[in-house]
């Protein structure tokens, strides 16, 4: 998913920076994941989030797809932030 949001910016940049990176990103995403799928409700809320980014990115809403990313990152912050609490 994360590589696929990549590559739609079409930004050679971003490609690569996610290409150079992937592995790193792709360990500390899945163990993030093991933590917030502890709680099954978080999959279908993380679900929800990716789904609505993923149709930002097809209506080419740049500002809502930011907004809807803003919002992905900010509930995976709180969740740690009060998990680590």
């Amino acid at each position: 998913f994360h590589m696929a949001i990549a590559y739609a910016t079409k930004n050679p940049l971003h490609i690569q920076v996610m290409k150079t990176f992937y592995d790193y990103l792709s360990h500390g995403i899945m163990e993030s994941l093991r933590f917030l799928y502890e709680d099954r409700d978080n999959i279908t809320l993380i679900f929800n989030q990716h789904k609505t980014l993923m149709k930002d990115i097809m209506d080419r809403d740049p500002e809502q797809a930011y907004k809807s990313m803003q919002h992905h990152i900010e509930y995976v912050k709180m969740f740690y932030k009060k998990r680590n609490k």
